[in-house]
């Protein structure tokens, strides 16, 4: 037996307390930057009175020590490649960590660069797969990589290939490649494995990676506000996902909150790329191209007008463990597996339902409407004991009017077997394995909520 009841479902928000996701929230995400820095034998090649790799270096280093005092919370790392093994060795996996992340680690940095010295070949592809590495357990936080060199790959690696795997790993949110030159070989070399600036002298190197920090550093708030039908924004306790576009991980992940006055917590997020705007509502909304706009509070509208579905079991005693199965009523995509005697909240619309009681109970176009809850209540099982000594072969078949249909197949059963059945007329047909011909039996019984019906046959 389904009844159905409605009424109207009042939303009360809720505030998060300042050690949940709302004070989170607030807090600046972690920037790690890698410096991977070219010192093959070409960065020897002098600027004026020094070569590359020095000014590099040198630049570098003041760099992060003005990084450090704007941000001390930053994280720096260092990866150098061609500087153990000279042109005759060819060592093509002459790449270290030369330093790892670190929170104001400048003097180690410092320290460590006076010691390299370029002088080999520049193994660019295996460089790219080791700093993916090199971020290991960082995939929540803000990932730079800053890649300075002067030439391509030396050692028949493909770093656009490497590049590849980089991006689709979503470790790296924020990539750059700066070019000491002006080849346009040097473009077609390493232009794939982050946004590319060509430098020509130590002045623009400088300019270059000022400006590479400067996008690194850029953040930006914004408050998200999830609306109904009517535009107004009374929908809360959705969690919810920023995922940067150029990134497959989920870098901003909070439960939406709103204060008495109706006013969602403020988040604060890097402003470089586009994000998609996730909310994990039953069914899911993504909305993509969310741009937002540094030095400016950003507003994010979302319609995701929910209302409720309780599933109730009639009776105080009985047997079920049953559940339902959510459907899309278009692509019959299962969308959730809602066991009984609970709610939860679904988008506003229509859905097939899936009782997976002994028999099936098919409900096609539940209505869920937006700020009302829907209310199915289902009869509890009763079970059917049967007791047999020679093994048979039945099924049974439940009577409705005048209509008989088949629930439950059962193969071979000997001794005592149990079946939990829903309320109703039934009907067992069976016959003994190896008996005579045309010897089929038919027993009619009825089950009842809660209680077990005895066939000893």
């Amino acid at each position: 037996m389904i009844r159905k009841v409605i009424f109207i479902l009042i939303f009360f928000p809720l505030v998060l307390s300042s050690d949940a996701a709302g004070d989170k929230a607030n807090r600046d995400v972690r920037i790690n930057v890698l410096v991977l820095l070219d010192a093959s034998f070409s960065m020897k090649e002098k600027w004026n009175t020094r070569t590359k790799f020095e000014i590099a270096a040198d630049q570098m280093v003041e760099i992060i020590g003005e990084s450090f005092r704007d941000n001390p919370e930053k994280h720096f790392a260092f990866r150098v490649f061609g500087n153990n093994s000279g042109m005759k060795e060819s060592d093509c996996f002459d790449t270290e960590l030369l330093i790892d992340f670190g929170q104001r680690n400048l003097d180690s940095i410092s320290a460590a660069l006076k010691n390299v010295h370029p002088k080999g070949w520049s193994p660019i592809s295996l460089s790219i797969e080791k700093a993916a590495r090199d971020f290991t357990g960082r995939d929540q936080e803000i990932n730079a990589l800053i890649f300075i060199t002067d030439g391509g790959e030396t050692c028949g690696g493909d770093p656009c290939a490497a590049a590849k795997i980089l991006h689709e790993s979503g470790v790296v949110t924020l990539p750059f490649v700066v070019g000491l030159g002006r080849s346009i070989h040097l473009v077609e070399d390493v232009g794939c494995i982050g946004e590319y600036q060509m430098v020509g002298s130590e002045e623009k190197l400088r300019d270059g990676l000022n400006k590479i920090m400067d996008r690194i550093d850029l953040q930006t708030t914004a408050q998200v506000y999830f609306l109904d039908a009517m535009g107004n924004r009374n929908e809360t306790n959705i969690p919810f996902s920023f995922k940067r576009r150029i990134s497959r991980m989920e870098k901003n992940n909070f439960v939406h909150a709103l204060s008495d006055n109706k006013m969602s917590d403020t988040i604060t997020l890097s402003a470089i790329g586009d994000y998609e705007l996730i909310a994990h509502t039953t069914p899911e909304i993504i909305r993509s191209g969310i741009h937002l706009v540094e030095d400016k509070h950003n507003t994010v509208l979302l319609e995701a007008e929910r209302g409720e579905l309780e599933l109730k079991l009639l009776g105080d005693r009985g047997f079920a463990d049953f559940e339902c199965i959510i459907r899309n009523p278009s692509s019959n995509e299962i969308l959730n597996v809602q066991p009984f005697n609970s709610s939860t909240t679904y988008l506003a619309g229509s859905y097939d339902l899936e009782i997976t009681s002994f028999p099936r109970i098919y409900m096609k176009n539940v209505e869920i409407g937006g700020g009302e809850k829907e209310i199915i209540s289902v009869s509890r099982s009763g079970h059917i004991l049967i007791k047999n000594k020679k093994p048979l072969y039945s099924s049974v078949y439940r009577v409705i009017e005048k209509k008989v249909e088949k629930v439950r197949e059962l193969y071979k059963i000997e001794g005592s077997n149990s079946y939990m059945l829903q309320p109703g007329r039934y009907i067992l047909i069976y016959n003994y394995e190896k008996d005579k011909p045309n010897s089929t039996k038919e027993y009619e019984f009825n089950i009842e909520a809660g209680r077990v019906t005895t066939i000893q046959l």
